[in-house]
This record gives structure tokens, sequence and C-alpha cells, in this order.
């Protein structure tokens, strides 16, 4: 039954389509006249050429601004934590991209741990011999003879 309405359907279109298809359309569907095309000049092209350069500069100019406010704003709530915290983080170092080491203070007691893909491993303990000795950076004890 659905061939039959389907055929009868390609029949009729193929009869009477073709009658209304030398027929021109009422309206121009596209009315840009093709004899008077708009002018393009090179200075409308130079001025509209700077002022897509001049966006660019605006928006890479915000968001650097963005990304350097949001970097001092995490720098700063890492402090505000360190401070609070009975755990802090001393000094961090970078061995590899993936590979970092800590000097972490635990309630006065300074430890190193290391931190990578595999997870987090206990190095050992830093023993501090004096006062002076605990207000020493990290690097000082790595260059320790």
């Amino acid at each position: 039954m659905f061939r039959y309405c389907y055929f009868i359907l390609m029949i009729a279109q193929m009869a009477y389509g073709a009658a209304f298809a030398d027929a021109p359309p009422a309206v121009d569907p596209y009315p840009i006249s093709v004899e008077n095309p708009p002018e393009t000049t090179s200075e409308g092209f130079f001025f509209e050429f700077l002022r897509m350069m001049f966006m660019l500069g605006i928006l890479l100019g915000l968001l650097l601004l963005v990304s350097w406010f949001l970097k001092r704003m995490l720098n700063t709530r890492m402090e505000q934590i360190n401070t609070s915290s009975p755990i802090k983080i001393l000094d961090r170092r970078n061995l590899s991209p993936k590979t970092v080491i800590y000097v972490i203070d635990v309630h006065g007691k300074r430890s190193v741990i290391a931190e990578s893909p595999n997870g987090v491993t206990y190095i050992g303990d830093l023993n501090m011999k004096s006062e002076e000795d605990k207000d020493r950076s990290f690097e000082s004890y790595l260059n320790k003879p």
C-alpha cells in the first residue's frame, strides 16, 4: 500500500512539477543588485584590521590580568592556610616535571617528603641542631658538605 502511494506521488511530481519549474519567482528572494556591487577600499580594510588587532590586544591583556590576579589570590590563600595550620609547607622544589620534594613542619618537627605519580613518599626528618639552623633554607641543607 505504501509503495503504491509513493509511486503515485512520484508520478504527480513529474507531471505537475515540470509545469511550475519554468515560471519565474514572484518576488526576488535575493534583492542584491549585481550591477552596483558594494565598493571595497583598502582603507576600510586597513582600519577594520587595526580595529580587530586592537580588540585582540585588549582581550589578551585582560586574559593576562585575570591569570595574574588568580595566581596572586591562590598564593595568598595558600599563605593564609600555611600560617593558621599546624602543618606548614616550608619549601618546595621540582625534581622533574612530575616529581616534587617538600620540606614540611608538623607541630615543630621538620620532615622531607616527595610527591610523584606513584604517590607521596616519606624521605626522613631534618635534625635541627640550633636555632640558626631553623632559619636556613632547604637548598642550604642540600649544599651542606
